[in-house]
């Protein structure tokens, strides 16, 4: 994503990379630490409005969210019970109307600090400007449904490595836990040990 944030879609980060001119020299990017001026600050404001950060969010989730329902209907058929459909139902619109929540404003201007921190403010400016071509607002429209088709697509793919990883890392911790009995027997602080009350 633009400075590594991850408030827009990897697709749309992408393509933005993709329009760049093949002969520009890359701007040098402040250090990490740095603040940015207000300059920058306010170009990278503009480039998150127009990038529509909280619709994008707000129609994304919803496809997301589906398919994980669907898993959940599937595995019960039709014998899910109608009170435990409406629940899950239920639970999802209050997820889906609280996204508004937690995109305040000082959260969007976190986002844009980060922006502002790894961007020069005309770069910001010459993105937020391709953000009003026709092709961009079209691909921004399609964005939900593609990261919907895209994200199932991807988790598929790192399924074997997310397994094989959760199995090594149960591997070095039982391996670690025989290794070392004396761990074993000894609480974690806070915690009591057996028969004792804290």
């Amino acid at each position: 994503m633009i400075g590594g944030a991850r408030a827009l879609p990897a697709g749309l980060a992408a393509l933005l990379l993709a329009v760049a001119p093949a002969g520009a020299q890359p701007v040098p990017t402040q250090p990490a630490s740095a603040q940015p001026d207000a300059e920058t600050l306010a170009a990278a404001r503009a480039l998150i409005a127009a990038t529509d950060v909280r619709g994008q969010m707000r129609q994304i989730m919803p496809r997301l969210a589906g398919p994980m329902l669907d898993m959940i209907h599937q595995r019960y058929g039709a014998t899910m019970p109608a009170a435990l459909r409406s629940q899950l139902d239920a639970a999802t619109t209050r997820f889906i109307g609280s996204i508004d929540t937690a995109f305040t404003p000082a959260m969007l201007d976190a986002i844009a600090a980060v922006y502002a921190r790894h961007m020069s403010a005309a770069d910001l400016r010459r993105v937020a400007a391709l953000m009003a071509d026709p092709a961009m607002a079209r691909f921004r429209a399609a964005t939900p449904a593609i990261a919907a088709e895209t994200v199932p697509i991807t988790i598929a793919a790192m399924r074997p490595q997310q397994t094989a990883f959760q199995a090594e890392v149960a591997q070095i911790l039982r391996d670690w836990a025989a290794s070392h009995p004396e761990e074993a027997r000894t609480p974690a602080p806070g915690v009591a040990r057996p028969g004792e009350k804290k």
